[in-house]
């Protein structure tokens, strides 16, 4: 399951879910367009994305495969 469908599956705009993980909502965007993938963010935002989206950061990493 991609970012973006995670993010919608709980119902959250990209600004929620900025917001709940402590990001920017262009990197978001970013993340969500491919055009900055999961593998080469920080394990700190890694792990609020992961938390803010209630999944395993084994979860994201398995998306940028």
């Amino acid at each position: 399951m991609t970012i973006r469908e995670c993010r919608l599956a709980r119902g959250l705009s990209q600004q929620q879910l900025a917001d709940t993980a402590g990001l920017n909502r262009s990197q978001i965007q970013k993340i969500e367009r491919g055009e900055i993938q999961i593998g080469n963010i920080t394990l700190a935002n890694a792990a609020r994305l992961a938390a803010a989206l209630a999944i395993k950061i084994e979860e994201l990493l398995e998306e940028s495969k």
